[in-house]
């Protein structure tokens, strides 16, 4: 037999070999390959709607064909929402469908051939303000086992959200300068006692300078108790700070210019936290654990050239999870929500609190609005 003939045998054996030598049905397993890391999925629902797809996985690869059936289980989604503390609601079945329930992994293969999923585009009959989602499961699946941890995901369904957005050309607000504000009027109660809270706010910048307020809250006393700017003296300009009770935080990121950010800020009474896009920033030690906080009068700012919107105060502690999936939109009534500007009005000088509770800020700068999509195309 000639050198190279035996180098070739050589090689099929080895593939062979491997093939032949992979686990055996009672330790291999087969699984959803995007859920190996993660069980959920994020996927943007255009004005015409949107397409995505799943697969399956073999933990090592057999050499028989195997089947598999992946399938709809809205207990998957159950549990999503019990661990996130999330709401999401099923995808009514008319709104999507699997270009297949089965699929098959060839002999001696990894994964599969496709499930592909087709959403169509959301029309006013689902709730704008509600968030959906479609539970997949790995239901069925011949020659190996399941393996669990890894047998579902929820495919979150982000629909593009059109919305009018608070804008000021000439930007130049400072703390003693608002663009809009509230305050407490004789007879009300103030928002009080505040052990935990969240507040959220998207902003945009088209450019940058020293010391731009973006929110003001006093306590009783008429002093800031919470701010938040871009550009502390002698930071860089475009680092967003906030301060709580005279305790300085600055943000890791540094933002960019004509690029939407969603901030959020939440306090559990022992540590704050700052997110970025629904990511974690930095996290600071409470500078007086388990102070109750009061705020008297709220004030936003349009600090930089730029603009506002969805702002919101919670009396609970949002979860990163709850930040992440609901940036660009909320459900007025959702627990823990006591107020909800979005900023979204179109004319007058009134920017209406979306919750009962009423605190509707008075519009103290020139703005207009400008139309936006959500999540933004940056």
């Amino acid at each position: 037999m000639r050198i190279k003939d035996i180098i070739l045998f050589c090689l099929l054996s080895v593939l062979f070999s491997s093939c032949n030598q992979a686990y055996s049905p009672l330790t291999n397993g087969a699984y959803l390959g995007e859920a190996v890391n993660e069980n959920l999925k994020k996927v943007t629902i255009q004005e015409t709607g949107a397409e995505t797809s799943v697969y399956v996985a073999l933990a090592s690869p057999v050499e028989y064909e195997v089947k598999a059936r992946v399938g709809i289980n809205p207990e998957v989604l159950l549990s999503y929402n019990k661990k996130h503390g999330t709401n999401y609601k099923v995808l009514p079945a008319e709104y999507y469908n699997l270009s297949n329930d089965e699929c098959v992994v060839k002999p001696c293969e990894l994964s599969s051939s496709l499930v592909n999923i087709n959403i169509k585009a959301f029309d006013d009959k689902l709730e704008p303000s509600e968030k959906y989602a479609i539970p997949l499961e790995l239901q069925e699946v011949s020659g190996v086992d399941i393996l669990q941890p890894s047998s579902s995901m929820v495919l979150l369904c982000d629909k593009i959200i059109v919305t009018k957005v608070l804008y000021s050309a000439a930007g130049g607000a400072t703390g003693a300068s608002p663009t809009m504000s509230y305050e407490v009027k004789d007879g009300e109660a103030p928002i009080e006692d505040l052990l935990n809270w969240t507040i959220e706010f998207l902003v945009y910048n088209e450019s940058f300078s020293l010391n731009r307020h973006i929110l003001r809250f006093d306590g009783l006393d008429g002093k800031a108790n919470t701010f938040a700017r871009f550009g502390q003296h002698s930071f860089p300009e475009n680092q967003f700070q906030l301060t709580l009770l005279n305790l300085p935080i600055h943000a890791v990121t540094l933002c960019e210019n004509k690029k939407w950010y969603h901030v959020a800020i939440t306090c559990d009474g022992a540590s704050i936290k700052l997110y970025l896009n629904g990511e974690l920033d930095v996290v600071a030690s409470h500078p007086e654990p388990n102070t109750k906080i009061t705020w008297q009068k709220l004030a936003f700012a349009i600090g930089n050239p730029g603009a506002l919107s969805e702002a919101r105060i919670w009396n609970v502690t949002r979860s990163q999870a709850e930040i992440a999936n609901n940036m660009y939109a909320v459900n007025p009534q959702s627990e823990g929500l006591i107020s909800y500007w979005k900023m979204n009005d179109g004319s007058g000088n009134i920017i209406h609190d979306y919750t009962d509770n009423g605190r509707d800020m008075k519009l103290l700068r020139s703005c207009t609005w400008k139309e936006e999509k959500f999540p933004p195309e940056q």
